[in-house]
């Protein structure tokens, strides 16, 4: 079970979301939610060997050569609990798709209270968001079919509601996930932004508190601008706690991306992190793939190798022997899908990366990089060009940013040169 900021909750991060103001934590129950119309028909299709809809993204992924997050997390899951015990929980599934009430997952993004307001976001992702997206519903002029940038801001203004995102605050809802401790093998938090989310930190001092904090083990996505020693502590009685830090790029090019983050600040914390962590903290950075990320992916690696960190990015597993940067890559808006890029600029990415691949092999590489270069090459979609201009055009007037001072090598390989 996935939770959206608002409330929604879909049956993981990356399906499709169901029915908002039905299947929803401000007006549902997890257990009601776990046995809703909704998941009792994903998990019959899948008994049925079928592709249930809320599972397109990832299927769409896999045709591309793409390890999507279907597939990584069946095999961490096969690891994490036996195929024995996998195929127990099956058993109890019933014909109408109804299970007994047992959380062994759960994906908490706890409201949208954020520092930042990436490129990718809106208001129901970050709290910093709101302004900007009521300013860009009215000035936006492109893109007024289904999935068209004008669609997408006038959309989440008219729908954006403040009340909803407070959920995670019900002591009824905090209450039902320490109930459910006992059978927690995984957590996934994030937001907003996570350590800005003074209801998670309680939370966590609850688990720990339960006693069953030694056979979970949390997932936490951040942004690298917080770092928070009493959390360190917090964390020690946890079984294992994986950190993953949300950088897309590196110095000025982050931070237009993921807009206001200073990036002197985000190295000196991620040093700290790297330096002062518990035995049982590993520490990833998860990059979101976008069209304006996807050329300086050699340069953000050489920035991460020149950082010489002893645990981020780094495992001792053998099932790691080189050092990773995990990824997911930019769906919607659909304007800023690598797909949108015209031909020329695919070219000149695609000769750039697969050389990249090449050079860092035995290294530090990107996950999935060059199913995502296959993607980005699958499709064209660059009848929504016009709509990726207009919109950092207006970023800039928002932000006082230049995007053709921080993207000058992508305008210099023709990002726009028939706009």
């Amino acid at each position: 079970m996935a939770t959206f900021p608002d409330g929604a909750a879909p049956v993981c991060c990356v399906a499709k979301t169901p029915d908002r103001e039905e299947i929803n934590l401000n007006n549902l129950t997890t257990s009601e939610i776990v046995n809703s119309g909704y998941f009792k028909s994903v998990r019959k299709e899948m008994l049925q060997g079928k592709v249930p809809e809320p599972c397109q993204f990832c299927f769409k992924e896999e045709e591309n050569g793409v390890d999507s997050y279907r597939i990584n997390q069946n095999k961490v899951w096969f690891d994490r609990l036996t195929r024995e015990y996998i195929d127990e929980i099956v058993s109890k599934t019933e014909d109408d798709g109804s299970i007994p009430f047992n959380l062994y997952s759960l994906d908490l993004r706890l409201g949208n209270v954020c520092n930042l307001k990436c490129i990718m976001c809106q208001p129901q992702d970050s709290s910093k968001w709101l302004k900007d997206n009521q300013h860009l519903a009215k000035v936006t002029k492109l893109g007024t079919d289904i999935g068209g940038a004008a669609t997408v801001f006038q959309d989440k203004a008219k729908f954006y509601n403040r009340d909803n995102y407070e959920w995670y605050k019900k002591d009824s809802f905090k209450d039902a996930v320490i109930e459910q401790s006992s059978n927690l093998r995984h957590i996934i938090i994030a937001g907003g932004e996570p350590l800005l989310i003074k209801e998670q930190k309680e939370l966590i001092q609850r688990l720990v508190a339960s006693g069953n904090a030694p056979n979970i083990t949390i997932a936490y996505h951040t942004n690298g601008t917080i770092y928070d020693k009493d959390m360190l502590e917090l964390w020690k009685h946890f079984k294992k706690i994986n950190i993953y830090f949300s950088l897309d790029s590196y110095k000025e090019i982050n931070k237009y991306l993921r807009y206001p983050s200073y990036f002197d600040l985000i190295e000196k914390n991620l040093q700290l992190y790297d330096q002062n962590s518990p035995d049982n903290v590993d520490m990833d950075i998860l990059a979101t793939v976008s069209n304006m990320s996807m050329w300086y992916v050699p340069e953000f690696v050489e920035w991460v190798v020149d950082q010489n960190f002893e645990k981020i990015c780094y495992k001792d597993s053998l099932d790691y022997s080189v050092g990773w940067i995990f990824n997911g890559i930019v769906h919607y808006p659909e304007f800023l899908s690598p797909k949108v890029l015209p031909a020329e600029v695919k070219k000149a990415i695609t000769f750039k990366l697969l050389k990249h691949i090449d050079e860092y092999k035995d290294n530090m590489v990107f996950a999935n990089l060059k199913g995502y270069v296959d993607m980005m090459n699958s499709e064209d979609l660059s009848h929504r060009l016009p709509e990726l201009k207009e919109y950092l055009i207006n970023l800039d007037e928002l932000r006082d940013t230049n995007y053709k001072e921080t993207f000058k090598e992508m305008l210099d390989i023709g990002l726009f040169k028939n706009e």
